[in-house]
């Protein structure tokens, strides 16, 4: 929900500062319409969406819904190494909607970190 919420919060900041603003997040969930993601895209031309192999939560809620990504979605595979910049759409068939309905929890709680990491 974090990163929803820091998708709300980064257009309302723009909006009320007019100051650049550069908006990246991770596993972020549907937030609005195709309206709402070309308006965020209009006003914010710096972002990314970084989802991780096959993260389910970028996937929810479903488009069948209304809902849509606002564009640039950067796909890494498993191991965080490498990645691909999709399309403009927000919902490009070849990055992370290609694995649909193989979706995994586990790809949402690990960016960066394997469970098998030592972090300490």
């Amino acid at each position: 929900m974090g990163s929803a919420l820091a998708s709300i919060a980064a257009l309302e900041l723009q909006l009320i500062f007019r100051r650049p603003i550069e908006l990246h997040s991770f596993g972020c969930p549907r937030v609005g319409n195709i309206d709402y993601s070309h308006y965020l895209s209009q006003n914010i031309p710096n972002r990314i969406r970084v989802v991780h192999n096959r993260d389910i939560i970028p996937h929810v809620p479903f488009e069948s819904l209304g809902y849509h990504h606002y564009a640039y979605e950067v796909l890494f595979d498993e191991a965080m190494k490498n990645y691909q910049v999709c399309d403009a759409t927000g919902e490009d068939p070849k990055c992370s909607n290609r694995f649909d309905p193989n979706y995994s929890i586990d790809d949402h709680i690990t960016y960066w970190i394997r469970p098998h990491d030592d972090i300490c």
